[in-house]
């Protein structure tokens, strides 16, 4: 009895992948295009769906592995590079959001100061004003009598 495996052509493997991989590029587009979310969480419901993607299509057929297996560790090796990245970016935004705080609180600080040295200001020039006025109004006094 002879077996009767017949290989795939190389065509119609490739219109697979090409099938799925658009796919999941549609709606990876919707995960990453919804502002609503932090990227650190896009990024990891993108590496389930991808996971999950990758596991099925590898343990649907060994053929499939065959071709594809270097290519999914290449991009899982890139999802990973990616993850260090949005990490990266969502640590020097929070850093960035905290030197922007401290720099709010010292010009706020540097406001009050300036406003309690023109306060000061004013009260020295107003207490000399009102010396004068009350020198000038004793020799006025003096002149009368």
């Amino acid at each position: 009895m002879k077996s009767k495996n017949k290989k795939l052509p190389l065509e119609l493997l490739v219109d697979i992948f090409e099938a799925t991989d658009s796919t999941i590029l549609e709606f990876t587009k919707k995960v990453f295009f919804n502002n609503d979310k932090p990227l650190m969480l896009k990024q990891k419901e993108f590496e389930k769906l991808w996971i999950n993607y990758v596991n099925k299509l590898l343990t649907s057929s060994s053929i499939v592995y065959i071709f594809v297996g270097i290519i999914f560790k290449r991009r899982w090796l890139l999802i990973c590079e990616e993850r260090e990245k949005v990490q990266l970016h969502e640590r020097l935004m929070e850093e960035n959001k905290e030197l922007l705080n401290v720099l709010k609180e010292f010009i706020k600080r540097e406001e009050r100061r300036r406003e309690n040295v023109f306060k000061e200001k004013i009260e020295e020039e107003y207490g000399e004003f009102k010396t004068r006025i009350f020198k000038r109004r004793k020799s006025e006094g003096d002149k009368d009598e």
